[in-house]
Formats: structure tokens, sequence, C-alpha cells
């Protein structure tokens, strides 16, 4: 026992010693990096922007006000509408042929969405490891019945979902034509 003593004591302490080192080490850098802060002198702080000094025509400028006829967003020119006696963009009057073709991508993008979540309902149901499957317990009634129908609908709906694409499809490209300044084909042309 004594001899486990005498060791054990030794031991603790080159157990020690290398945290001992590294914290000694991490203070010196510590000083040293504040030394050298200190000699660099004060440092400048960063300059805060604001919405007033983003809305001023010359940031660097503070008389020129935000709200100032000729200066403020409503002075940028835009791609359409007309401006009105005091060079005030008016309101335009209807969608422009890049926003249409724009909403055409999105209602064919939000048809494919609906489509494949119908598909995967449908799928579902005959998944034996989902919860909604066909021939689960709490289903009651006509099982082989009901996939049956659940089979010729999960079809017709993967067919409907490759249309959904392909008008996706159709309208990504109308999209792309107005965008770079060409009129769009008629559907014909395809």
């Amino acid at each position: 026992m004594r001899a486990a003593g005498r060791l054990l004591g030794p031991l603790a302490f080159l157990l020690l010693l290398p945290g001992l080192v590294l914290a000694q080490g991490l203070g010196d850098v510590a000083a040293r990096e504040r030394q050298k802060r200190e000699a660099a002198g004060p440092v400048e702080k960063p300059r805060v922007l604001s919405n007033a000094d983003l809305q001023q025509k010359d940031p660097g400028n503070a008389s020129t006000p935000a709200d100032a006829p000729g200066t403020g967003p409503q002075s940028e020119p835009s791609l359409r509408g007309d401006r009105d006696q005091r060079g005030n963009q008016e309101a335009p009057a209807g969608p422009t042929p890049l926003e249409e073709a724009q909403a055409a991508v999105d209602a064919a993008r939000a048809a494919v969405v609906a489509a494949e979540e119908r598909v995967k309902a449908l799928g579902d149901k005959l998944n034996p490891m989902s919860p909604s499957f066909i021939y689960g317990v709490t289903q009651a009634g006509d099982a082989v019945g009901e996939e049956m129908r659940t089979r010729e609908e999960l079809k017709q709906a993967e067919a409907h979902l490759v249309e959904t694409r392909d008008a996706l499809v159709s309208a990504g490209q109308a999209y792309e034509k107005v965008r770079t300044a060409r009129p769009p084909a008629s559907p014909d042309t395809r």
C-alpha cells in the first residue's frame, strides 16, 4: 500500500503537467495579443447605416432628403409604367408578358406538386408499411375492390403527373422566350 501511495503522487503530477503548461502558454499568448492591440492604437468603430442613409441619393451628402423630388426609390427608371407630370411613376396598366409567363410557370409548378402528392397518397394506400394501407387493421369493407380502384386511380394519377410535368417544361420554355425578348411560339409549332 505504501508503495502505491508513493507512486500515486508523482503519477498525478505527471498527468497534470501538460495541462499546467498549456494553460500558462495560453495566458502568455493572450497577454501578447493585448499588447499588440494597445500598441496599434484605438480601433475606428464601423459606420452604422440607417434606412435614412440608404434612401439618400448620395450617402455622403446628408443635406439631400430622401423624399425630395428626383430622389428615392420613385426616381429609379423601370421597365414599364408611365410617369406623371412630376416624374413619378404611375401604376402599370396590367401585368407584363414576363409576369404572365412567370404566373404560368408558378401555376404549372403548383399543378405538378399537387399531382405528386396525389400519386404519393395513392401509393401509400398500396404500401404495407404505410398507416393508410388498404388491408390495414383499421380498414373495413371491401379491401380487394378498394385495392383495384386504388391501382386504377394510381395509373390515372401517374399519367396526369406526366402531363403536368410536360406543361411545366412548356411554361418554363415560354418564360425563357419572353425573358430573352423572343415571342413565345404557338402550341402548334412544337
